[in-house]
């Protein structure tokens, strides 16, 4: 017997004595398999290789957090408990609750993270990524955000996933349910990623948080959030950011209150609410806020969604507590760091049906017209009629606005996105290191026929994560584009550090005073300034001659 052999058949024994006993199927894994010491216990991961040759370590369903189920739901997240042994990240974890009726899938223990890291990596720059989905779907799993191009530029790629829906973002807007435990989680998980990545070959003070949509909102109100400073160094801020109009709830407590009503929970109370709503089953509490969510939406769905991030009440608990428009203009950014934020060409031309489902509202709008005008705007009835008969002149011709799809989507595509992405870098930029501005507008044969022109919502990811289907050889260029330019800065926060073929020798320009310098990515890249400039000056004129003068959303 050797030596190792010796020692290891004295030491189980006590193991077994204090109830520490490690598996045997797990010790002969770790032999074969990679493994990692976290500050919470030992993790044993799998290998792959991507298509592009990179041989990599994969640490997948490792909890971050404890299981936010009893008096955890509605509540700030947990640090994960230390375990004894080896725990086995083969597999992703369930996604968190989400969907609707009959079609409801995951579970309440859903607080885990992920860990991709190239064979042998040591010191390597960190992108964490932060999912989409409305702040009520998605979830990171492996098959949902395949990194094999990003681990073949030789980074580690971290993705997590966060409480959605009711789960993640219901408030009674008071210090008893304050709301935002989605992005609470996402801090928590930044807060995992500092402690441990170098232990998986990350380098901990190049750390790079990137999201899409809902991601991209999340991204941009953790640089406005206290309690993530000092926890990312750098920002991609894709296709969302707080200042779109969807990204902030504006009927929270009235959602909670309504969900607990059609529960039968007839309470006035926010403690009752909360007592009685951590009492009802996950499933059945999902249908319930999904439905809500439906019939809440019905009376204007252009004033934010139901289940999102809210302005807290002021706390102890409390993370998100300023207007955004407000505290950005201010230069409240508690995390200066060097931001890359854009959009794709025609946001709304795919965004999830947006433009179908919105044309039957548009229907009603017709007589309630006042919806047109921004809700952030204004709250005189009187001046929202002036300033939505000003967008329907703008946008749309004479006629049912229901009959002019083609209107409506460039009507979105301002009014829910472009104007929010624009307004965001305008605000940040004196504040911020380096600001970065990109609109995405290759238009490829793995996305296939769209019924718009130009490049709709989320069509970029299919270029920066792998996906089923078939790339053509412009295809892959453009994804060999746009992946180097998001890890060029993840390493060094600068998307083009240096003059090179691949990126049609560029040099980016950072977005400083005066005209707005952004770069055109397509099959090849370009140079260009003061996108939608006409429908920009629109609302800043609107809202410079109408507005309030003090907006969370703009």
């Amino acid at each position: 017997m050797s030596p190792a052999a010796i020692l290891l058949a004295a030491i189980l024994p006590i193991l077994g004595i204090l109830g520490k006993t490690v598996p045997e199927e797990q010790v002969s894994l770790a032999s074969s398999r990679p493994v990692v010491s976290t500050v919470n216990g030992v993790v044993v991961g799998t290998t792959g290789v991507t298509d592009g040759g990179t041989a990599y370590n994969a640490f997948r369903g490792i909890p971050y957090a404890q299981p936010p189920i009893g008096t955890r739901r509605f509540a700030a997240p947990e640090a994960a408990s230390n375990w004894s042994g080896q725990r086995d990240a083969s597999q992703d974890a369930s996604p968190c609750i989400q969907g609707s009726g009959n079609d409801i899938i995951g579970s309440e223990d859903c607080l885990y993270i992920n860990v991709y890291a190239p064979r042998n990596a040591h010191n390597l720059a960190v992108m964490v990524w932060i999912h989409g989905g409305g702040f009520t779907g998605g979830d990171s799993r492996y098959d949902s955000y395949n990194p094999d191009f990003l681990l073949d530029e030789n980074v580690v790629f971290v993705s997590l996933n966060y409480r959605l829906g009711i789960f993640g973002f219901m408030s009674t807007e008071d210090q008893t349910v304050s709301g935002n435990w989605g992005l609470k989680d996402q801090v928590l998980a930044l807060q995992w990623v500092r402690e441990n990545i170098e232990y998986f070959g990350g380098n901990s003070s190049r750390i790079t948080i990137f999201g899409e949509s809902a991601g991209g909102a999340s991204v941009s109100y953790l640089l406005q959030i206290p309690q993530a400073q000092g926890l990312f160094d750098a920002a991609i801020i894709q296709s969302g950011n707080s200042l779109n109009l969807w990204s902030l709830t504006t009927r929270a407590r009235q959602a909670a209150f309504q969900v607990g009503y059609n529960l039968g929970i007839l309470a006035l109370l926010s403690r009752t609410l909360l007592d009685r709503l951590r009492g009802i089953e996950a499933y059945r509490l999902q249908a319930t806020a999904a439905s809500v969510s439906t019939q809440t939406l019905l009376l204007n769905p252009l004033r934010g969604l139901i289940w999102a991030p809210c302005v807290e009440a002021a706390g102890p608990n409390a993370y998100f507590t300023l207007s955004s428009d407000d505290a950005l203009r201010r230069g409240q950014i508690p995390n200066r760091v060097p931001i890359l934020i854009g959009h794709t060409s025609n946001e709304a031309g795919h965004a999830h049906s947006l433009p179908e489902t919105l044309q039957v509202y548009f229907r009603v709008f017709d007589i309630a017209s006042n919806n047109l005008s921004p809700f952030s705007l204004t709250s005189a009835s009187s001046t929202r009629s002036v300033t939505a008969n000003a967008v329907r002149d703008f946008f749309f011709d004479d006629g049912s606005l229901s009959n002019q799809i083609n209107e409506v989507v460039k009507f979105i595509n301002a009014d829910q996105f472009t104007r929010g992405a624009l307004r965001f870098t305008e605000n940040v930029r004196p504040f911020l290191p380096s600001v970065y501005f990109y609109i995405f507008g290759y238009q490829g044969q793995i996305v296939g026929e769209t019924a718009y022109d130009g490049v709709g919502h989320a069509e970029e990811l299919f270029y920066l994560f792998k996906q089923q289907g078939t790339y053509s050889q412009s295809d892959l260029i453009v994804r060999d584009k746009i992946v180097r330019l998001w890890t060029n800065f993840a390493k060094t926060f600068n998307p083009t550090p240096q003059r090179e073929a691949l990126l049609d020798s560029l040099s980016w320009p950072r977005v400083t005073s005066g005209n707005l310098d952004y770069v055109w990515i397509n099959a090849t890249l370009s140079r260009d300034i003061n996108p939608d400039q006409d429908t920009y000056t629109f609302y800043q004129n609107l809202f410079n001659q109408y507005g309030d003068g003090s907006y969370t959303t703009y």
